[in-house]
């Protein structure tokens, strides 16, 4: 099973994300031992074994676009820390991942002094992955379920690793599960109207999210009597 190519950081960037959080976190006053424990916490969450996608890669993807947008962003705090927490748990055999980083953010967020004001919205934030869903979120929660499925409207050749590092997430499903569920996720996104739920991330990443979905289902639609090492080669299972 070899890495995919697109999603890794290295010891640079890596380094870059740990400033990034001290930075901002250390606005608030709290002991220094505490701010590097809580990263050193969430970069371990984030490395654990079996995370082809949904590692230390994604959060700095999510971090650098909201960067381009941050003066957009109200509170920016609020969509940084939910960019931080919202996969901190990550368990493709469970299905409360989303309430479980909800919890651990929480907790972390009270221990560091944080105001309930920004508490709120990133609880909100978080739990709206589960579904991807913008109902009752506010303009910057929008902006962060947006950032969470830029990876959708991506060049193809991202797009088609990141496919297949979700493959790599989920290589304990069945075949025939796996079609069926990923099919039917990705069918979701293409029966909405818009799959990006604001304008300047929609003219950016809508067109092409669109063509890799149905590029993707195309393929999906292809394979679906194959055998798995054939479906998913050079050890991408």
């Amino acid at each position: 099973m070899r890495e995919t190519i697109f999603f890794v950081i290295n010891a640079e960037q890596l380094q870059a994300l740990k400033s990034g959080w001290q930075d901002l976190v250390e606005t608030y006053g709290a002991a220094t031992d505490l701010v590097d424990r809580l990263c050193n916490g969430l970069v371990e969450h984030y490395s654990e074994k079996g995370r082809a996608y949904h590692n230390l890669s994604h959060i700095k993807a999510l971090l650098d676009i909201s960067i381009t947008c941050k003066t957009d962003i109200q509170n920016y705090q609020a969509v940084f820390f939910a960019i931080w927490f919202h996969d901190a748990i990550y368990n493709t055999q469970a299905n409360d991942n989303e309430e479980q980083s909800t919890e651990l953010a929480v907790q972390a967020l009270t221990q560091l002094g944080v105001a309930e004001d920004t508490i709120l919205p990133v609880q909100k934030m978080i739990l709206a992955t589960k579904h991807h869903k913008a109902d009752d979120l506010s303009y910057d929660g929008k902006l962060f379920l947006d950032f969470d499925l830029s990876i959708l409207g991506r060049e193809a050749t991202v797009y088609k690793e990141y496919s297949q590092a979700i493959r790599l997430e989920y290589a304990w499903v069945p075949q025939d599960l796996y079609l069926q569920g990923r099919r039917k996720v990705l069918g979701s996104f293409l029966q909405r109207e818009k799959i990006y739920y604001t304008e300047q991330l929609a003219e950016i990443f809508e067109e092409q999210a669109r063509q890799n979905i149905e590029s993707e289902l195309a393929e999906l639609e292809q394979i679906k009597d194959r055998p798995l090492d054939e479906c998913f080669p050079s050890g991408r299972m």
